[in-house]
């Protein structure tokens, strides 16, 4: 053997402080006596269904994907944006058909909405990590997702929702025998906070049109207050200060500051963290004493926070009484329209609403309160995402970026990418299929593992390989 020239091949790696970064492998050819040539093999480095890309920068991208776009992952490395979204639709594709989250003990269901387009969310009371997306928002959809993902309802005993009627449906197809639903608190405080909302636009309209008419009938009798002394008629009119449209002005901009403290209250004025007894006694009592209707929602709704009052330690028969006395108190003729949706859906779902206490009797007084809260914000992420990827097209990339995002590939999650086979589906594409071994989150286990000395990413193997 004898030389005969070489082969360049290039690869893109993963970027390297900052900058771009890719390999050239120069392989040395030869040439036998009988005119045969023989070429080096390449070194095992590259992708299998990537050859362009190196292993590490294949698992480098796969990461990047639970947080980041495409185009931004493409700039970063150099790769065209195509092969970044191939990339993530495999990955997306495997954990799709693959991964399935822990069963949680305390179940999270909220809805949220983006771009008109309905999607539910369920995820871990407790954390707030999402272990199923849903699109559509119908009760088949949801339960035939959670069975899919394999959620065991023998080991939820907390469903915290709001009280949607899918919501209701879902637990009563699943979680019915084994679990208790539990109306999420902000949901029900909602609607109180939107009636004294109301309550108090309405008194403001009232006294706006009221001064409004005021002004026009001084208008026309030649007594409103001057401007200024440059008046000519400022000694004959009454002073500014003593007028009574001055004083009906300060009337309502007093109830317009107020407003803010009114709505920030979320507790009784005797045990809140909000708003001091000062407050509530320079602001708050003037205002519902000086407006009888806004006094009678105030303390209706007041009335309403107090079935979650838990530091008085308010037990379910203590709850039940101020629910009824919230009905009693939000059935003033005055404030009986603003107040009736509330009524009615606490009326309604009496009962999800007092097995809050139920809960807090399961999980103990030390453990927090289940509510929808960490789903709450994770919905916030999710919609963070949409808006940042200006829409992903794909669901289950899409599904990817709202389940993974948190998590970190080789500290968080292992997949086993060993065992390639080539099938054939169902539209006559061929499509890779590999090792459905996927080990993790490992939850607490992370601090561990990142003490520990691993090994690369691509020579991870699962038992079996």
């Amino acid at each position: 053997m004898s030389p005969h020239g070489s082969v360049e091949l290039k690869f893109w790696d993963s970027p390297m402080r900052g900058k771009r970064c890719r390999l050239v492998v120069r392989r040395s050819r030869f040439i036998c006596k009988c005119r045969r040539t023989a070429t080096l093999a390449t070194p095992a480095i590259a992708e299998d269904d990537f050859p362009s890309l190196t292993t590490r920068l294949a698992r480098y991208v796969e990461n990047q994907s639970f947080r980041r776009t495409a185009p931004g992952i493409a700039i970063e490395t150099g790769v065209s944006e195509t092969l970044i979204r191939r990339v993530s639709d495999r990955l997306a594709h495997h954990l799709w058909d693959n991964h399935r989250f822990a069963t949680p003990l305390v179940l999270g269901i909220d809805d949220l909405r983006i771009r008109k387009q309905l999607f539910t969310n369920v995820t871990d009371g407790r954390t707030g990590h999402s272990i199923a997306l849903v699109d559509g928002g119908e009760s088949d959809k949801i339960v035939g997702e959670m069975r899919r993902r394999e959620i065991d309802p023998t080991k939820v005993k907390i469903v915290v929702s709001d009280m949607g009627g899918s919501n209701i449906a879902v637990f009563k197809q699943l979680f019915a025998a084994h679990a208790i639903h539990v109306a999420d608190k902000w949901h029900v405080l909602k609607g109180a906070k939107e009636a004294l909302n109301s309550v108090i636009n309405k008194r403001l309209d009232f006294l706006r049109r009221r001064r409004a008419w005021c002004e026009k009938v001084y208008r026309k009798r030649g007594t409103l207050p001057p401007t200024s002394k440059t008046d000519p008629y400022y000694k004959r009119k009454p002073p500014f200060s003593t007028h009574p449209l001055t004083r009906m002005q300060h009337r309502i901009d007093d109830l317009k500051n107020a407003k803010s403290k009114l709505l920030g209250m979320r507790r009784p004025f005797y045990a809140t963290k909000q708003l001091t007894l000062d407050d509530y006694q320079m602001i708050v009592k003037p205002m519902c004493k000086k407006h009888r209707a806004v006094g009678h929602a105030f303390v209706a709704t007041m009335r309403l926070h107090a079935v979650y009052d838990v530091e008085k330690r308010i037990d379910r028969r203590g709850a039940d009484a101020n629910i009824d006395l919230f009905f009693r108190l939000a059935s003033a003729p005055d404030i009986v329209n603003q107040f009736k949706i509330i009524v009615d859906r606490v009326r309604t779902h009496r009962d999800i609403i007092l097995n809050y206490y139920d809960a807090i009797a399961l999980l103990g007084r030390d453990q927090p309160a289940p509510t929808t809260g960490p789903t709450e914000q994770r919905n916030s992420t999710i919609k963070n995402a949409w808006s940042a990827a200006r829409g992903i097209r794909n669901h289950k990339v899409f599904t990817m970026r709202a389940l993974y995002a948190p998590w970190h590939i080789d500290t968080d999650i292992a997949i086993c990418w060993s065992d390639k086979r080539v099938i054939v589906d169902a539209v006559g594409k061929e499509r890779s299929i590999y090792c459905n071994d996927v080990g993790g989150p490992f939850g607490d286990q992370g601090h561990t593992r990142r003490q520990q000395v691993m090994a690369p990413l691509h020579r991870h193997r699962c038992p079996l390989h």
